[in-house]
């Protein structure tokens, strides 16, 4: 498995309904990133999910990672966490997909977001 990136949505609710209020980018080498990352590739070996892209959505709660979502598919509404790992990251879901299907390649690890940013 590889990681395309870590985000935390932060939603409100109006009537029946949750809104996206905010969407951060989270840094992969966070304690909490860590501990939602094992609990996904765990999650993705349990259902027996080998290739392909994964969409997966967790709630971090006080008893550890929660499962909300697992699903083949691209992650995000329009693409929009793509987007936003390609400028946080450098590369995204689709693009890391793509290359390991060309190249046939292992993809690198996510970049420390501090050391990519802070020079």
């Amino acid at each position: 498995h590889y990681v395309g990136g870590v985000f935390c949505n932060r939603k409100i609710q109006k009537k029946d309904n949750l809104i996206y209020r905010k969407i951060d980018i989270v840094d992969a080498e966070t304690a909490e990133a860590k501990e939602c990352i094992n609990y996904v590739l765990k999650a993705l070996d349990a259902v027996g999910f080998r290739f392909g892209l994964a969409h997966t959505e967790v709630f971090l709660t006080a008893n550890g990672p929660c499962l909300i979502e697992i699903n083949a598919r691209v992650s995000g509404a329009y693409g929009f966490p793509n987007k936003m790992a390609k400028l946080a990251y450098g590369t995204n879901q689709i693009e890391t997909f793509a290359k390991c299907l060309i190249q046939q390649q292992t993809p690198l690890p996510l970049p420390n977001l501090m050391r990519r940013h802070s020079t």
